[in-house]
């Protein structure tokens, strides 16, 4: 029950237990926790919620191929701003807050890029803060934390996914 300034009740997602469960699956996939997720998708009538649910689940199938394997991908950019570190991940995002712009997101093996009409890194080693919500990934350092938001669950879990991967070696290493 949420608080309500009227003194009723504010009527509940029906799909909120469907959500919850797609995220918690997005921290540790399984082909079980797919299969249940895809068996209770929300009727054809509710198209719009309907597709969005498609999305999820297409995002955590390729989050569970990834996430079985030992290495990360390994993508070739000639992109300057990439150099010499070896990019695990390029995909298009809108950065920023208000004045959001459109750009692309380059995670290498020492930091996260985002290119929009300027150059914004954060290095791995630095990074005290990654998390997803939705379709957006927040990256923190110390300072206030970005929000890249990536254009379907897929490219943000994915890029959480292997993200997560890199601070962890960089916290290693």
């Amino acid at each position: 029950m949420s608080w309500n300034p009227f003194r009723r009740t504010a009527s509940s997602d029906p799909h909120a237990g469907w959500w919850d469960d797609a995220n918690r699956a997005g921290t540790a996939p399984s082909v079980e926790a797919i299969d249940r997720l895809h068996a209770a998708l929300a009727p054809v009538a509710e198209a719009d919620i309907r597709e969005q649910q498609e999305e999820m689940i297409g995002g955590l199938r390729h989050l569970f191929a990834l996430a079985t394997r030992a290495d990360l991908p390994v993508v070739e950019s000639q992109h300057r701003v990439v150099g010499t570190d070896v990019c695990h991940l390029i995909t298009p995002v809108t950065f920023g807050g208000s004045e959001a712009a459109p750009g692309k997101l380059f995670l290498t093996s020492r930091r996260l890029i985002i290119v929009t009409g300027g150059v914004t890194t954060r290095p791995w080693h630095a990074t005290r803060r990654l998390e997803r919500i939705g379709r957006s990934v927040f990256v923190g350092a110390g300072e206030a934390l970005l929000e890249v938001r990536c254009n379907s669950y897929g490219d943000a879990l994915v890029a959480h996914h292997i993200g997560s991967r890199l601070v962890a070696a960089a916290r290693q290493g």
